[in-house]
């Protein structure tokens, strides 16, 4: 089981990026042996980042054109309960390795894969998760 992170599903919307094919392959590839799941996190990220100006760093999408990709990511991939645990874990991992500022996101994705026993991640946000007991799986490097 791979969860993805936001990153993933911006990419896959996004054919002007410069990782959106290593991104369809990389999907495509997994998906193919592999169940892909996504959180709740990854679509309230997803929304900000798309619905965001460019100007900003985001996709520029209208409320519209943002709600039918999340229509698409929720009929295309499993979509997680967070359980009861997940703010405990994500509490215990934040302090444990001193995480501060906008990691505390990346981390919730570490949480939710601890209390889910889910092994793997994918993520173009590699150097972010180094420090964590989870398989990292950088779709840059897919060909």
């Amino acid at each position: 089981m791979i969860l993805f992170d936001a990153n993933i599903l911006l990419r896959i919307v996004n054919e002007y990026d410069p990782d959106y094919l290593h991104t369809l392959r990389a999907v495509y590839a997994y998906g193919q042996t592999e169940p892909l799941v996504i959180a709740h996190q990854t679509l309230y990220e997803f929304w900000a980042v798309a619905t965001r100006s460019p100007a900003v760093n985001g996709l520029g999408m209208t409320t519209e054109q943002a709600s039918r990709w999340i229509k698409r990511h929720m009929d295309r991939f499993d979509v997680l309960t967070d359980p009861p645990a997940l703010l405990d874990i994500w509490a215990d991992l934040v302090t444990k390795h001193q995480v501060t500022g906008f990691r505390a996101h990346d981390v919730r994705y570490v949480a939710l894969a601890q209390a889910l026993n889910i092994p793997k991640l994918m993520t173009y946000n590699v150097k972010h998760y180094r420090k964590f007991p989870i398989t990292i799986i950088d779709p840059a490097v897919f060909s």
